[in-house]
């Protein structure tokens, strides 16, 4: 007497009838796929791990030159005047010393000013240094122009502000160029 499954035709070849699930080399070729498979995704989550590790490093490095640079911003007169903080003393200065300690990361802070001859602009930069886990330096900086005025005066700062050119590490990126001129009007 003849088995028939209704799921098999009837012309199939009797060894499909005979076949009663998946032989072992079928599962070990599924099973490999499958490890493939799941290797792939552990190596993804790790290199994402590492990825979101270096995000929060450089959010905090960005945090303490924010914190650094407004803090030279807090001057509340022009002159010294004894112990309020005035514009003569936003100062070049090693800020490390300043900084939490931290088990994770040692960042160094740095502020460097630089006084524009004939305005009364300061140029400061805030540069925050650090190594990442595999020992490679990183590097974060912000800039900005203070005026040497008292806070809450209207203060003109004149149209055309020559670039301030701070001293750059050899292997750092120079400062963007300055924007072209607009061309004088033809006369006429």
């Amino acid at each position: 007497m003849a088995v028939t499954v209704p799921w098999i035709p009837a012309h199939a070849p009797a060894r499909w009838a005979r076949q009663q699930g998946v032989s072992l080399l079928e599962a070990l070729v599924a099973l490999t796929c499958l490890s493939f498979a799941v290797l792939g995704l552990a190596h993804a989550q790790a290199g994402l791990l590492l990825e979101a590790e270096e995000a929060r490093v450089r959010a905090q490095a960005a945090r303490l030159a924010q914190s650094a640079m407004e803090e030279a911003r807090t001057f509340t007169t022009v002159q010294a005047a004894g112990t309020v903080r005035s514009y003569a003393d936003v100062v070049s200065a090693d800020l490390s010393a300043t900084l939490p300690p931290s088990a994770e990361v040692t960042f160094d802070l740095r502020r460097e000013v630089l006084d524009l001859p004939g305005l009364a602009l300061k140029a400061v930069r805030v540069r925050v240094s650090w190594r990442n886990r595999h020992g490679v330096e990183r590097r974060l900086e912000l800039d900005t122009l203070l005026a040497g005025a008292a806070p809450g005066a209207p203060a003109y700062v004149p149209s055309r502000v020559p670039t301030p050119t701070l001293a750059h590490p050899q292997d750092s990126t120079p400062a963007a160029p300055a924007p072209p001129q607009p061309a004088a009007p033809a006369p006429g």
